[in-house]
């Protein structure tokens, strides 16, 4: 009887230290993602100073919104009230908010979001994105649909809520820091 306690607790440590080491291997899978996404996004960004000069003389803008998360996420996510909440914030601060035309500048907005497993965490990647036609210099003939301003913001948590408020609110600081540098470049007068 004493053999088999020892033997119980030999494979009791053993679970153990196997369950130690899968938690281990999660944090650090959960460190190099977000370590990752964090570097590819930071990358990305373009809120250079010629950037931001390119939204001189910017009159209006139309608002498009993408969410291309998992099914459980997106159901906070609606793209109509994230459309609503940047049309506001931007016809507040005198930005004119037209339907889609040609020539038109773009603000878009963007989330995009993943389910990993493990470490079972929600990632999504939050931006927002200034798009205008452009005319090459070499070539003014040729003018290309790009983007001329953008950030960007990661968003993560364990449930598809907590990701979702705080792709949300990522947004929102995104679609405020946009405002800034609009009213940067075009005072009010």
């Amino acid at each position: 009887m004493a053999h088999g306690g020892q033997m119980e607790r030999f494979l009791g440590q053993k679970r153990r230290r196997k369950a130690m080491m899968k938690m281990r291997w999660r944090f650090i899978s959960v460190v190099l993602t977000m370590a990752l996404v964090t570097l590819n996004s930071s990358v990305f960004a373009w809120d250079l100073e010629q950037n931001q000069t390119t939204m001189k003389g910017i009159k209006a803008v139309t608002v498009k919104v993408s969410v291309t998360t998992p099914e459980d996420v997106r159901e906070f996510l609606v793209e109509d009230q994230l459309q609503t909440m940047a049309e506001l914030k931007l016809r507040k601060w005198g930005i004119k908010i037209i339907p889609k035309t040609p020539g038109c500048q773009t603000l878009y907005l963007e989330v995009l979001g993943k389910y990993r497993e493990p470490p079972g965490i929600y990632l999504c990647v939050v931006s927002v994105q200034l798009l205008q036609w452009v005319k090459l210099e070499r070539n003014p003939k040729i003018s290309v649909y790009t983007e001329t301003w953008s950030d960007e913001f990661l968003a993560y948590g364990s449930t598809p809520n907590a990701v979702a408020s705080y792709s949300q609110k990522g947004l929102e600081d995104l679609v405020d820091k946009f405002i800034n540098v609009y009213l940067t470049v075009n005072p009010k007068r």
